[in-house]
């Protein structure tokens, strides 16, 4: 876990208040992307929700070759 220097936000008239992008980076979250809230003992959590951490990792694994084309080619060897 990063941990990061503390940062002030001002809340707007209308409830908005805007994340550095050095917190956003640091949750990998950007614009449009859906975080959840929860409050406990007078503290605020944010986190990116389920579904982003999802395609998180699967934006991951997206440049990796699958390992059924692995299989293929390794059986289209002679190496086994």
């Amino acid at each position: 876990m990063n941990v990061m220097e503390r940062q002030i936000a001002t809340i707007g008239t209308d409830g908005q208040f805007v994340l550095s992008p050095e917190i956003q980076s640091a949750l990998g979250i950007h614009p449009g992307s859906q975080v959840e809230f929860s409050v406990k003992d007078g503290c605020l959590t944010l986190q990116p929700s389920l579904q982003e951490r999802i395609d998180a990792i699967h934006r991951a694994f997206e440049s990796e070759p699958s390992l059924e084309d692995e299989l293929k080619e390794w059986r289209a060897s002679d190496e086994w």
